[in-house]
C-alpha cells in the first residue's frame, strides 16, 4: 500500500514538472510566434543588361508594419536591376521553378530603378530555376543560383543571434513576458554592391514604431551593425 502511495506521488510529481517545463516559455518563444516576415534564401544571376534575384518565405497579410503578427502567406520575389545607362519603362518576364512556370510584369519600385513581382510561392535552395526578362521584343535569360545555400547561419539561428544581442533591450518591448512587437527576418545585400554579398537584417518593432535591429554576417554569425 505505501509503495502504491509512493508511486502515485512520484508519478504525480515528475507529471508537475513535465507540465510546467512545457509551459516555460522563452523570449526566443515568444519572437518566433511574432514573425510577420521572414525569407528563408536567395537566388541570383545576371544578363548583359540586367541584375536578377529571387527570394522565397513566409509573410504576413495583409503585410503592415503596426507591431502585430497576422497570419502568414507564401511569397516568392523576383527582382531585376538594369544594367548601366538602361531605363525600361516596362518589364515582363518569365520563370521556371523546376518544371513549373510563372509569367507577369513587373511593379516599378517608387524608391530605386528596381522593379518587381511577387509570385506568391517559395522556393527550396536546391530547386533550378530560370528566368528571362522581357522588354519589348528583346529576351534575355539567365539561370539563378542559390547563393544562401552556402550560408552557415540560416533564417533560424539568424533570430536567435538576434535576441541573445537584445536581450536586455527586448524587455522595453514586452508586455506579461510577451513580446510585444512583429519580427521580420530579412536577407539584404551591401548597399556598396549590387549583386553578390548578404547579410541577414532581423529587426523587432512595436506598435509604436520602436525599433531594435541587427545586421549579421551569414557564414560567422557575428553582429555586424544594430540599431538601438
Amino acid at each position: 500500500m505505501k509503495k502504491s502511495i509512493l508511486c502515485a506521488i512520484c508519478i504525480g510529481f515528475f507529471g508537475l514538472v513535465m507540465v510546467f517545463s512545457g509551459c516555460t516559455q522563452t523570449t526566443l518563444d515568444y519572437a518566433e510566434r511574432n514573425i510577420s516576415e521572414v525569407r528563408h534564401n536567395i537566388f541570383e544571376g545576371a544578363t548583359a543588361d540586367y541584375f536578377v534575384t529571387f527570394s522565397s518565405g513566409q509573410r504576413e497579410r495583409p503585410y503592415i508594419i503596426d507591431g502585430k503578427s497576422e497570419t502568414k502567406t507564401n511569397f516568392g520575389i523576383i527582382s531585376v536591376l538594369p544594367r548601366g545607362a538602361l531605363n525600361p519603362v516596362s518589364l515582363e518576364f518569365s520563370m521556371t521553378i523546376n518544371v513549373k512556370s510563372y509569367t507577369g510584369q513587373f511593379e516599378r519600385s517608387p524608391f530605386d530603378d528596381t522593379f518587381a513581382f511577387d509570385i506568391g510561392v517559395t522556393a527550396s535552395d536546391a530547386d533550378d530555376i530560370s528566368v528571362t526578362i522581357k522588354r519589348n521584343a528583346d529576351e534575355q535569360s539567365a539561370d539563378l543560383s542559390c547563393i544562401s545555400q552556402a550560408f552557415s547561419v540560416k533564417s533560424d539561428k539568424a533570430l536567435e543571434i538576434a535576441v541573445s544581442e537584445f536581450e536586455t533591450e527586448l524587455k522595453t518591448l514586452t508586455d506579461d513576458g510577451n513580446i510585444s512587437a512583429e519580427v521580420y527576418i530579412k536577407i539584404i545585400s551591401d548597399a556598396d554592391k549590387t549583386i553578390g554579398q548578404y547579410f541577414w537584417f532581423v529587426s523587432f518593432i512595436n506598435s509604436e514604431l520602436a525599433e531594435l535591429s541587427a545586421i549579421i554576417d551569414p557564414m560567422s554569425g557575428e553582429v555586424i551593425a544594430k540599431k538601438l
